[in-house]
């Protein structure tokens, strides 16, 4: 059987929707672009002492951080007192670790999120499955037809005449 070009042309089409498909979910997936200066890690710190300290005690005051201290039971005048003990090499480590937690919550991708998201993309896919479906069953009825129209039958035999009755 020769493929046709309908054939090879919605071939092509189904790919392109698929490929559009993905790449529509492929952005719109979250993704961070940051850019920011690198701290030197010298002895001496871009912001100094007193920068990291503020930039720590901020960090303390949020409820996640007081939650988990009190988790561990450490009260938070307690654990800023060991900060204020602490190398001034120590401190600047510490205090860039603190930039890296979201200051929100819990940064990230939900499982509510990815229900969501696997919803859309199997309704997207029923959806095209259906159109490519009505299309592959109008071609397979045009096909069948036309393949009826064309077989050759072999006409039945006629009928013996009667005699003619005189």
């Amino acid at each position: 059987m020769e493929i046709t070009r309908w054939r090879r042309t919605s071939w092509f089409v189904a790919t392109t929707l698929l490929l559009a498909v993905w790449m529509g979910i492929l952005g719109s997936l979250p993704h961070d672009a940051l850019g920011g200066v690198i701290p030197s890690h010298g002895k001496e710190s871009v912001g100094g002492r007193d920068t990291d300290l503020r930039q720590l005690e901020r960090f303390l005051e949020t409820k996640i951080a007081r939650q988990k201290l009190e988790d561990f039971g450490v009260p938070p005048d307690v654990a800023m007192a060991k900060l204020r003990e602490m190398s001034d090499q120590d401190l600047h480590v510490l205090a860039s670790m603190a930039d890296r937690f979201p200051e929100g919550g819990a940064e990230g991708v939900t499982i509510l999120e990815i229900v969501q998201v696997l919803a859309v993309v199997g309704l997207v896919a029923a959806v095209i499955l259906i159109i490519l479906g009505a299309i592959g069953i109008g071609i397979l009825a045009k096909y069948l037809k036309k393949k009826s129209e064309t077989r050759q039958t072999p006409p039945l035999p006629e009928p013996a005449a009667e005699p003619a009755k005189q």
